[in-house]
């Protein structure tokens, strides 16, 4: 059951080299990812973010999943916008998936021993 709702989460998941696609994502409740993904993975590294209480966390979040949304659902009705940073977007993004790429690549051979015996003269 669990593999049949994460084939599906990921079926619904936007091509990253388009960016109205990406802003589509986002404005239809995208956001509410991404800022569970940043909340849970980066914010929980920083001491500060302990510090507030459960409905503080809880309102930060809605503020941001909701802020990302409308700002994706403005940028949608700025076509020309979208034409003219859409290449240097899609740029970015294919830099960052090839590195992250090599990285997930890099670290299985690394965990694989690959070159570990390779002996120094």
């Amino acid at each position: 059951m669990f593999f049949q709702h994460l084939f599906t989460f990921l079926q619904q998941l936007p091509n990253w080299l388009n960016l109205e696609e990406v802003l589509l994502w986002l404005a239809a409740g995208g956001g509410a990812v991404i800022v569970a993904f940043f909340f849970s993975w980066l914010a929980e590294n920083f001491v500060f973010w302990h510090n507030f209480s459960a409905n503080l966390k809880l309102f930060l979040s809605l503020v941001f999943s909701v802020g990302i949304g409308v700002g994706a659902y403005y940028l949608l009705g700025l076509p020309d916008l979208i034409t003219f940073i859409s290449p240097t977007y899609t740029l970015i993004i294919t830099i960052l998936l090839t590195w992250l790429g090599s990285q997930t690549a890099y670290m299985r051979s690394k965990y694989r021993g690959y070159g570990v015996c390779v002996t120094k003269k």
